[in-house]
């Protein structure tokens, strides 16, 4: 009798890790942008209720895993030993300068936009009480830096950090405002830690970033401004640390996907009149057409291909067979199949549901939760409460909607955790010969 509970305790353990490992490598994220023409609401009146709207855009998506590391609160003294390291390595980084800084170093700027890196704007003196008081003194300081690039360097940057991050600094009309004038804001989903304190030791700056979780993009932290000498010494580990996981190197650009935090609970007291609002936003929309006069029509997006000729998917998991149709599935570039998270998971039995106040996701099957720290990008498993186990997310893609799960990541994640080996076959998908044998390969 002992044995025989013994062996359906462990049939259910295994059934339980089989679905959760499908689903803990995914990341859902609150519905994002919602023009005006697509809710009867104004939209002032979703900016204040905390919405954020930005306007539809397209990225690029690197083939490789690529790291994109970012310098702020530069240039000071230390900047020249941190681009000395970066030209060793062969690596192009971007540095988020202040203007109060490029005006005592002009030349580190101009050797900074000579070696080939990228401008990010990061204000004009950094206090976040001129910054955050109101958005009149942030735009006029994010004016102030532009220009004074402009000067020294001949360029002109859209690229934009916050300083401190968006999260508590960054109401919806902050995001609005510089979306509707041009603007690309860019948080991290690496902080290296090295902005607690003056120069934190050089081994706790490794420890944090090599103990974040990984992503196929990732945007680091780190600052070569003034009391950061340890920050410098700490970057050749981090660099060949992602060289030896096979991650590659770019600076951000317009076409990078700008990791972004979800707009929070302000740390500051300020508020918006209505009539100030459609002034203010006339001033951004005049500011775009005046920096882009003749703006390039936006592509029109390809159709996807005749239901007809791309066959349906059948997948099996476990005992459940799941059949599903053309319009369910993509087939997006490098060779990758996805397919919707919420599809997989509801006809399993499982839900989903997004907790607005944690900014997590939770899923439910049974005994069994999964959360998702949106935030720290990190999955944590429980089972009948107890902790079982924590991944880092991997690559998804939302479109129209619905969260796509890349199924050839899953398999090849399943078999490194070890959920199951190579040889059981508790994870089928049949499609036609042509996508199973030259794109799935699995």
């Amino acid at each position: 009798m002992r044995n025989n509970y013994k062996n359906a305790k462990r049939i259910v353990t295994r059934s339980m890790f089989l679905f959760l490992a499908i689903i803990v490598f995914v990341v859902i994220v609150p519905v994002g942008a919602v023009s005006a023409k697509d809710s009867s609401t104004p939209v002032y009146d979703q900016l204040v209720s905390g919405k954020k709207i930005m306007q539809s855009r397209s990225y690029d998506k690197p083939e490789k895993p690529t790291v994109y590391l970012t310098f702020d609160d530069g240039p000071s003294d230390l900047t020249p030993e941190v681009l000395d390291i970066l030209k060793r390595e062969g690596i192009r980084a971007t540095f988020f300068v202040c203007g109060n800084q490029v005006a005592i170093r002009k030349d580190i700027l101009k050797r900074i936009v000579d070696e080939g890196h990228a401008i990010g704007n990061h204000t004009y003196n950094h206090e976040y009480k001129d910054l955050y008081s109101d958005f009149d003194h942030f735009w006029g300081q994010i004016q102030k830096t532009e220009k004074i690039i402009q000067e020294v360097a001949g360029v002109r940057t859209p690229l934009l950090r916050a300083p401190g991050g968006t999260a508590t600094n960054f109401d919806a009309f902050y995001f609005y405002y510089l979306d509707q004038a041009g603007y690309t804001i860019y948080d991290w989903n690496i902080d290296s830690g090295d902005s607690r304190k003056l120069n934190v030791p050089t081994k706790e700056i490794i420890s944090t970033v090599e103990g974040s979780p990984l992503r196929h993009e990732l945007t680091v932290l780190m600052h070569d401004g003034t009391g950061h000498k340890t920050s410098v010494e700490a970057l050749p580990t981090i660099i060949h640390y992602f060289k030896n996981k096979g991650y590659s190197f770019a600076p951000i650009t317009t076409k990078t996907n700008p990791e972004q935090f979800a707009v929070k609970k302000l740390k500051w007291t300020r508020s918006v009149k209505d009539a100030s609002f459609t002034k203010q936003l006339g001033v951004m929309q005049k500011y775009a057409v005046d920096h882009n006069p003749n703006p390039k029509p936006v592509a029109v997006k390809e159709k996807e291909p005749a239901v007809e000729t791309r066959p349906s998917l059948e997948l099996d998991i476990g005992k459940q067979q799941l059949i599903m149709p053309p319009v369910q599935y993509m087939l997006s570039g490098n060779n990758n199949l996805k397919v919707p998270l919420r599809t997989i998971v509801e006809s399993m039995g499982g839900t989903i549901k997004w907790d607005e106040v944690k900014q997590k996701v939770v899923i439910h099957y049974g005994a069994l939760n999964v959360d998702y720290d949106t935030v720290h990008h990190k999955a944590t498993i429980y089972y009948m409460g107890k902790q079982l186990k924590s991944y880092a997310w991997m690559d998804i893609e939302w479109r129209d909607g619905s969260i796509y799960v890349p199924w050839q990541v899953i398999v090849e994640q399943l078999r490194q955790k070890g959920v199951f080996s190579s040889g059981e076959k508790m994870l089928k998908l049949t499609v036609t010969p042509a996508i199973h044998a030259e794109l799935l390969k699995i």
